[in-house]
């Protein structure tokens, strides 16, 4: 019966382990950079306004809604937000370099970044951008 127990109890404590992951910016189509745009764009700031751990993203939930694993970026969201927009200028020929004076300052503030699991996968991101 003990044995039982501390089975029982190491698997609940397994339950809700940690999934860290990196998320790079790849882009879903071919890109065909526009050599005739000659202003480039810098982010100038990315701030995380969730009010949430700055690389949490999601929880993956079993059938009762239960926590099974929790999602964390390897680097907070603003960062990641902030190197996607870097990463999709750059694969369009818009990216200032740092060296550069840029025709245009981005800053992003990132309202919702999250993703979850219970029966269907669902990802929403609010993003402002000006």
């Amino acid at each position: 019966m003990k044995r039982a127990a501390v089975l029982a109890l190491l698997v609940a404590l397994d339950g809700c382990t940690v999934r860290q992951s990196t998320m790079p910016y790849s882009p879903t189509i071919s890109i065909v950079p526009d050599s005739t745009h000659r202003d480039t764009i810098r982010v100038d700031r990315a701030i995380d306004e969730r009010n949430e751990d700055a690389s949490w993203f999601g929880t993956i939930r079993g059938g009762y809604g239960n926590p099974i694993k929790v999602l964390r970026a390897d680097e907070p969201i603003a960062q990641v937000v902030r190197r996607a927009f870097d990463d999709g200028l750059r694969v369009r020929g818009l990216y200032a370099e740092p060296s550069t004076v840029p025709g245009f300052t981005l800053w992003i503030t990132v309202h919702q970044f999250e993703a979850s699991q219970l029966v269907r996968r669902d990802a929403n991101t609010d993003l402002a951008l000006r």
